[in-house]
């Protein structure tokens, strides 16, 4: 009997200034000018986190936001935006 795997998720906020770089995942190497678009390209088809959403900084933002004074505004709060990025 086969083990069921959850489907992984992620979300990854891009660069402003994408460059090609080499990606490596164990014996596997590719060049990607994003991350995510790597990552998908070296695991394994079972292993690739499904969706993936991609923003833009900018488009972070804007989404943050939108959500932040949504939430504030059901909730009745104040609309301050969290920012988790590092």
């Amino acid at each position: 009997m086969s083990k069921i795997r959850p489907r992984l998720s992620s979300a990854v906020v891009l660069g402003t200034n994408p460059k090609p770089a080499r990606y490596a995942l164990r014996e596997s190497s590719v060049e990607a000018a994003l991350a995510p678009l790597a990552l998908v390209q070296l695991l394994p088809e079972d292993r690739r986190p499904s969706p993936i959403l991609a923003l833009s900084p900018r488009a972070l933002e804007i989404f943050a936001s939108t959500v932040a004074g949504e939430a504030a505004e059901l909730a009745g709060e104040s609309n301050d935006v969290r920012d988790d990025r590092v």
